[in-house]
């Protein structure tokens, strides 16, 4: 069970849903270790700013393709999963 509570966008869910059994499975281990260790170094280690605010992102694989969970504060109990990107990796060779 998490210690924090949790909201998710429109857009996670959209992306998600698109996820292999497998990367799903990856995707549930990431963010039940986010829920669970959201105050961590490894949960804040990568930050970004925009003009709508702020976010961490938490960069995870699966085979060859890289992921980025995109995630803030609602508030002081409340986690928001944001995005999450497939990051496609270039393959070596022909």
């Amino acid at each position: 069970m998490p210690n924090v509570d949790y909201l998710f966008t429109e857009e996670l869910e959209t992306v998600y849903g698109l996820l292999s059994d497998a990367e799903a499975d990856v995707a549930d281990a990431v963010i039940i270790r986010l829920l669970d260790e959201h105050e961590s170094a490894w949960a804040r280690q990568n930050r970004v700013v925009g003009d709508r605010g702020s976010a961490w992102i938490i960069e995870f694989r699966h085979h060859r393709d890289s992921f980025h969970l995109y995630w803030r504060y609602l508030d002081d109990e409340t986690v928001v999963l944001l995005v999450l990107r497939r990051v496609r990796e270039e393959s070596a060779g022909p």
